[in-house]
């Protein structure tokens, strides 16, 4: 539940994984990942699966917050956290870090 998942097309093909980094923290959040075989970057496949992801997450009653680290040079990783909504809480040198609250 809180691990891994395969993305799939719509026939069945895995072309990537998405999922947590772990149970809801102590603020009951949880952290997401995911990637995607090249063939398959930059045609929407991304972005569904994690406005997907994150509708999950929130149907579960232990998560209020999701959260998201990309390298800050990932426009592409951007763009789907963007279109997915989160937004930029905080960044170094080399990442970007990412969250959405809950609405109630």
């Amino acid at each position: 539940m809180w691990g891994s998942w395969l993305v799939m097309t719509k026939d069945g093909q895995v072309i990537g994984d998405i999922g947590f980094k772990g149970k809801p923290d102590i603020r009951q959040a949880v952290e997401i990942g995911y990637g995607l075989l090249p063939a398959y970057l930059n045609q929407g496949f991304a972005t569904e699966a994690v406005q997907a992801l994150i509708e999950w997450a929130f149907e579960q009653t232990e998560v209020t917050g999701v959260l998201a680290k990309t390298e800050s040079t990932n426009q592409a990783s951007i763009r789907v956290l963007e279109k997915a909504g989160l937004i930029q809480v905080g960044s170094d040198n080399q990442y970007i870090m990412w969250e959405r609250m809950k609405r109630v």
